[in-house]
């Protein structure tokens, strides 16, 4: 049974060949059930999530804890393991350290999103959060676009500036606080953070922007207004998002969004037509998470590692 850590799981993934593996895989065989939230005792926020999916090859199972109070005592926000199993026999094939993976699935997800989303031209990507997975978006999306600015926001200028040097790209990089200054001239803007008040308002954001939502995966965060989704095309990374984030849950209480008219990503890979309609449509993709992507990554990840020994 192999074992592959962080090291091993990013030397073998390369952002622009995963988001082309995600795409094959997310219109699959994989059958990805709702995933099953726990409630971890010592923390309002802590959460043990079990992810499961399988398909005729393989069985596969993630077990996530999150936590952003973890991070006020040093320790990652979000931990765990994926444990993955041969399909005929059902034995243990690989574990595979749970963060790494996570990580690099939600970055080339995202990713994958916006080369049907944002517009052609886009050349100016904001990232609002500075959490260990912004490296990744970053590395992701510049995959697929030739940006020519990355900003960065977040709360602590410090780590923004950490980000900033830590990344690479070929695209200028700017450190801001001024959030809304930099929404308004952001033409893809990406949130990964823990924040349970909206960061982005309508009132901030150019007609024609797209808009990546990655944290709020719980009904009480939030990382959008209601206003937003008025009129905006919304895709989701899978159904299950519509009832576990508070992005999704509160505009569609208050009317400013119909459920009805969400599309899932599967759904936006076959028929290209549910995406973005002119230059000055507001598209916005919001994931929570897909047992779909965990085990297209492993795989792919288990068979890097054999064709390599």
């Amino acid at each position: 049974m192999m074992y592959l850590n962080e090291a091993d799981v990013h030397a073998l993934l390369k952002p622009a060949k995963l988001v082309d593996v995600l795409r094959e895989a997310l219109i699959g065989d994989i059958q990805s059930p709702q995933r099953t939230h726990h409630h971890i005792p010592g923390s309002d926020a802590a959460t043990m999530l079990l992810m499961p999916a399988w398909n005729a090859r393989s069985f596969g199972v993630k077990i996530l804890t999150l936590d952003p109070e973890r991070t006020q005592k040093g320790f990652p926000s979000i931990d765990g393991l994926y444990l993955l199993m041969d399909g005929a026999s059902g034995a243990p094939l690989a574990i595979i350290e749970a963060r790494a993976l996570t990580a690099t699935r939600t970055a080339a997800v995202s990713a994958l999103a916006a080369t049907y989303l944002a517009r052609p031209e886009a050349s100016t990507l904001l990232l609002v959060g500075t959490g260990n997975l912004v490296p990744f978006i970053i590395e992701a999306h510049c995959s697929v676009r030739d940006y020519q600015r990355v900003i960065i926001w977040g709360r602590d200028q410090q780590k923004a500036e950490a980000v900033g040097y830590q990344i690479k790209t070929q695209a200028e990089v700017v450190i801001t606080t001024d959030l809304n200054t930099a929404i308004a001239s952001a033409d893809v803007i990406s949130c990964a953070t823990s924040s349970t008040q909206p960061l982005v308002h309508k009132k901030d954001v150019r007609p024609g922007t797209h808009v990546d939502l990655i944290g709020s995966y719980t009904p009480k965060m939030r990382e959008a207004d209601d206003a937003l989704f008025l009129g905006a095309r919304v895709i989701v990374d899978a159904k299950g998002a519509i009832v576990e984030s508070g992005d999704l849950l509160d505009p569609c209480f208050t009317g400013s969004l119909d459920a009805t008219t969400i599309h899932d990503l599967p759904e936006l890979i076959r028929d290209p037509t549910l995406g973005r309609k002119d230059e000055k449509e507001i598209t916005i993709f919001k994931a929570t998470g897909t047992s779909t992507a965990d085990l297209a990554v492993a795989d792919y990840l288990v068979a890097r590692c054999s064709a390599s020994q």
